[in-house]
């Protein structure tokens, strides 16, 4: 069962996510390497490192898991 629902990221402190940003943070969540991520989405391996690395900034975390798990304590409206 998936952590995040897609129109669960879409509400609340998280509408600077962008959708790309969301879907990636959704694979992420599920367990999907940046590889199995790119072959999902159909972008490239550097695309999803990008979406990776804006998504670390907006959250202010060290890496995916700080990401994952910030993400999981966001209020959502």
């Amino acid at each position: 069962m998936p952590i995040f629902s897609k129109t669960t990221l879409t509400t609340g402190n998280m509408r600077n996510i962008t959708p790309k940003e969301q879907e990636v943070l959704r694979l992420l969540a599920e367990g999907l390497s940046t590889k199995q991520i790119a072959s999902h989405m159909s972008i490239s391996f550097h695309t999803v490192e990008s979406h990776r690395k804006n998504l670390r900034m907006k959250f202010n975390a060290r890496n995916s898991a700080e990401v994952i798990s910030k993400a999981l304590r966001t209020p959502m409206l």
